[in-house]
């Protein structure tokens, strides 16, 4: 028979025996709290590995946005309003997501890369 009765707090939760509620919503709660204290003594470095990596992507998607638009100019695809307007766009994202230095950096990686996108890079941001 199930445990449907409230005997000790826990053990209406339990799908156990009756007999044997208490005992098994004991071993469920120790099982609980050994996952959370797991969980919470986990060193914060071991995040770090996931954010680097995650870092780098939007750096590198970044990177790739900005260089399309210069290639997509450069090819005659975008006026140079255009252009103008996607790489401050761009580049005003860079900067809210990665921060200034990153987006300093990307946009001397596109200049190195497409000399001649300099004519439609905006002048201040």
């Amino acid at each position: 028979m199930l445990a449907a009765t409230h005997h000790e707090g826990l053990s209406a939760q339990c799908m156990c025996r009756h007999d044997a509620a208490t005992r098994c919503c004991r071993m469920r709660l120790f099982v609980m709290r050994a996952a959370a204290a797991s969980l919470l003594m986990a060193a914060p470095a071991a995040a770090m590995p996931g954010f680097d990596k995650l870092q780098i992507s939007l750096e590198g998607q970044a990177q790739g946005w900005l260089q399309a638009t210069c290639t997509y100019y450069g090819l005659g695809w975008l006026e140079p309003d255009k252009a103008t307007q996607s790489l401050r766009r761009l580049v005003l994202l860079i900067g809210k997501d990665l921060g200034h230095q990153a987006a300093v950096e990307a946009k001397s990686a596109a200049l190195k890369r497409d000399p001649g996108c300099q004519s439609v890079w905006p002048d201040s941001l």
